[in-house]
């Protein structure tokens, strides 16, 4: 057991002439302050944990899969947990580093199909908007599923990510498909002249 008191708490806990008084149960080791860390530490990294196994449940709704052997179910649960470390990881990005440009973590043609959907459904006003952020690539992301941030909720819950990213990934395809098309078309026409 280790108790600390924090005589200036952070901001947005403050309170005028408040004092406040942390105490950490564990069984983990000796009650110094560097074991205190170490067992916070670890808690976070927990609920990091949490997180993935929820976009894994509510992704790919792994519960309700129905196979007869145990090789078909470690090959679906590998595939699934690439996507699910997908979701899970944008949406960490966008709460963690939510100023990041989308650019450093998502391929440029996913950002230029997003605008465009985003410009279409009349998310956002201009066609060539300033460099997408990760929380507004998650935010417009997701509200290709019908979701829109408030200041209650400004950014979306796993659910609705996973559904704006299987929307989005159809998109990029198509786009993908049209470009890789024309180009091919491009250089048929160009060796028959």
């Amino acid at each position: 057991m280790s108790a600390r008191e924090e005589r200036q708490p952070t901001a947005s806990v403050r309170r005028p002439k408040t004092v406040l008084s942390w105490l950490l149960l564990t069984t983990a080791g000796s009650a110094d302050a560097e074991r205190a860390r170490e067992v916070v530490r670890f808690y976070a990294l927990r609920w990091r944990i949490e997180r993935f196994f929820h976009a894994l449940k509510v992704g790919t709704r792994i519960k309700d899969r129905k196979l007869d052997r145990a090789d078909d179910l470690r090959k679906c649960l590998a595939f699934d947990c690439i996507t699910a470390f997908r979701v899970w990881d944008l949406a960490l990005l966008a709460r963690e580093k939510p100023a990041d440009p989308a650019g450093k973590y998502v391929p440029a043609d996913e950002i230029k199909v997003l605008q465009a959907l985003a410009w279409k459904h009349g998310f956002c006003k201009s066609r060539d908007p300033p460099e997408m952020t990760m929380e507004r690539y998650v935010v417009l992301t997701a509200g290709q599923a019908g979701i829109h941030a408030s200041k209650r909720q400004p950014l979306p819950g796993t659910q609705k990510l996973w559904e704006g990213l299987q929307i989005l990934s159809i998109a990029v395809s198509g786009y993908r498909t049209i470009r890789e098309w024309e180009t091919q078309e491009k250089n048929e026409s160009s060796v028959i002249h």
